[in-house]
């Protein structure tokens, strides 16, 4: 289905991924978080990612989070709908939804 997920991408919790994501680093980016670095994407909580989104970078999604698709993140997200281009909005009823129904 033409997922990539980079070699240090964290995912704890449920993550819905769909087809054509990328999820990886950012050009060798880095982020130190006390004693750890971190080089690629981390989900931690509830998380729906659309088809053909990319998140890239040192980031972290927490709690719940619903990336569109055809969307692009480079920051962190924490309870946010994600659109476009690093547009983070409120989610509605139809998000938390997709992201409880299973």
């Amino acid at each position: 289905m033409g997922i990539v997920v980079g070699q240090h991408v964290q995912l704890r919790g449920h993550t819905k991924i769909m087809q054509g994501v990328t999820i990886g680093g950012n050009l060798g980016k880095t982020l130190k978080k006390g004693e750890i670095i971190q080089h690629q994407p981390w989900i931690d909580g509830r998380a729906f990612v659309g088809p053909n989104s990319i998140l890239a970078g040192p980031i972290t999604l927490s709690g719940s989070v619903f990336v569109s698709a055809n969307s692009i993140l480079t920051c962190d997200a924490h309870n946010s709908f994600i659109c476009e281009l690093n547009k983070l909005k409120g989610l509605n009823e139809d998000h938390e939804k997709e992201l409880y129904k299973y």
